[in-house]
């Protein structure tokens, strides 16, 4: 989230141990600059084509471009897990106003069951574009929501 300080940043990566993330090519120079404090996160995919990400290779975190990462996923084939029940599928957090950010994991049958089957509005050709910030829980939702029920 755009508004996070860097400090909070590399608080969620190391809380969560994150070793991928994903950012535009605004936010990659903070990444940059933070991967040295996050010791679990290994590479940074850019949804943006930016000249700069070769460079950026050192031994401790590797830089992509999301549509060399697509091109190497086509070609491959992949099973899909299967979630349990308890599976974390999300970990939400707060905003840290009170000191450090504090997470929360939503389990798979937490966030199910605030979904009732079949009052869905999606269907497997769904495609949702949401305006709301992913940070904030309803953001989240309408997308996780969207996938649950086989949109995209």
């Amino acid at each position: 989230y755009n508004l996070t300080s860097d400090r909070d940043i590399a608080f969620i990566i190391n809380n969560t141990a994150v070793s991928v993330v994903v950012c535009d090519k605004e936010t990659l120079p903070k990444f940059l600059k933070l991967h040295s404090e996050c010791s679990s996160l290994r590479h940074i995919i850019c949804m943006d084509a930016v000249s700069e990400l070769a460079s950026h290779t050192s031994m401790s975190i590797s830089v992509h471009y999301m549509n060399d990462i697509e091109h190497i996923g086509s070609s491959r084939s992949y099973s899909y897990p299967t979630a349990q029940p308890t599976d974390c599928l999300t970990i939400m957090y707060t905003s840290g106003s009170s000191g450090s950010p504090k997470g929360v994991m939503i389990s798979d049958s937490a966030l199910r069951s605030i979904f009732p089957e079949g009052l869905s509005p999606h269907t497997g050709e769904s495609i949702i574009f949401p305006y709301q910030p992913l940070s904030w829980y309803g953001g989240r939702n309408s997308v996780l929501w969207t996938f649950l029920c086989g949109g995209r």
